[in-house]
């Protein structure tokens, strides 16, 4: 049997737990919400960006100047080109 100490612990961690719980639950949830919607963001632009570059693959634009207003690497051009039209770099 707990002992007086440990049943009054016990009752303050159950109250706690019922008034905090809630709260924390919907903070986790706007926080994840706000995480997912910036990782989404994220994503778009990054989507975006790809359809630029493969735009101007398509129309032979200079692989520097791709490279210059995208950001992307030579390789990952490369790898845009490949799943597009099958076009390579030297």
């Amino acid at each position: 049997m707990p002992t007086l100490e440990q049943r009054i612990i016990n009752e303050y961690k159950e109250e706690v737990i019922k008034s905090l719980g809630p709260k924390l639950i919907s903070k986790g949830k706007k926080e994840g919400k706000r995480e997912g919607i910036m990782k989404g963001k994220r994503e778009g632009i990054m989507e975006g960006k790809r359809e630029i570059a493969r735009q101007m693959l398509r129309k032979d634009f200079d692989l520097k100047t791709i490279m210059g207003l995208t950001g992307f690497k030579k390789s990952e051009l490369e790898k845009l080109a490949s799943r597009s039209s099958k076009k390579s770099f030297q």
